[in-house]
């Protein structure tokens, strides 16, 4: 009698851990959708933020940009241009595939002793638009998996499938538009030297060359609109592109700064576009 109550009082101290056990599992369980949910929550608020602030940087930065543009003078083309001739034995052949229709760098003297390429700040938000958006995205789906299944399941194979999944491939095209949109190099007047990728001596500068282009855009090159290519030819031929957008004032006035600067002529194929 007494070994049968054991059994009875082992069966409900079983009993009772076990339903223990499933209210913990179940309250954990709830806790965690809370937190997934509060999290979504997050997700979209980060998002319309960012989307938000990258529409009003672009909406200022494009107001800030027409000032600009409305500030320059206006360039005739005899003044800014000399047609190639047999002397200058150029490649005339684009030196980037494709463009775009807005300022995404400028050229400006910042200092009596040295002229700066720079991108824009319109470049930028396109590109951290996507790279945010991605991470934000990314950094989701991280935090909704370790609460469903814990941290530990988390391996390097599992976090770089939900990489690719969800918000990685936002990821890299940013980081692809911040590449193809960036411009860089300091022209040193006081030294003499363009600082790029590497150091060249103004003595190495032969002629800036301007190029104009028709890029297609949409899937099936329906449309086009034009875009200009502003590159530094060196001595030996090779070709240094400083400037690939649409925005004709803008980098007409770029290059008369340069060429007055460095006192090299800026040659065209053809006296028109």
């Amino acid at each position: 009698m007494l070994w049968n109550q054991n059994i009875e009082h082992e069966k409900t101290i079983n009993k009772l851990n076990k339903n223990n056990q499933l209210k913990e599992e179940d309250l954990k369980a709830k806790v965690n959708k809370v937190k997934a949910l509060q999290f979504r929550n997050y997700r979209l608020f980060s998002m319309l933020a960012i989307l938000i602030g990258c529409g009003i940087g672009y909406f200022w930065t494009n107001a800030t940009a027409k000032k600009r543009l409305n500030q320059q003078k206006e360039i005739s083309d005899h003044q800014l241009f000399s047609v190639a001739n047999s002397e200058y034995a150029l490649d005339w052949s684009e030196m980037k595939n494709g463009g775009n229709n807005m300022m995404t760098a400028q050229i400006i003297k910042n200092s009596p002793e040295s002229i700066k390429i720079k991108s824009t700040f319109m470049s930028k938000i396109f590109s951290w638009a996507f790279i945010l958006l991605g991470l934000n995205e990314f950094t989701f789906k991280v935090y909704t998996f370790i609460l469903k299944f814990g941290i530990e399941a988390l391996s390097i194979l599992k976090s770089l499938e939900l990489f690719f999944n969800m918000g990685g491939i936002f990821i890299i095209i940013g980081i692809g538009l911040r590449i193809f949109l960036s411009s860089s190099g300091i022209f040193r007047l006081d030294k003499q030297v363009l600082i790029d990728s590497k150091i060249i001596p103004f003595d190495q500068f032969l002629a800036l060359q301007f190029i104009t282009k028709q890029v297609h855009f949409r899937r099936e090159h329906s449309q086009t609109f034009p875009c200009y290519e502003l590159n530094l030819v060196l001595k030996d031929g090779k070709r240094i592109n400083l400037l690939n957008h649409g925005v004709l004032k803008s980098i007409k006035n770029d290059a008369y700064l340069l060429k007055n600067e460095l006192n090299i002529p800026i040659l065209i194929l053809e006296n028109k576009y």
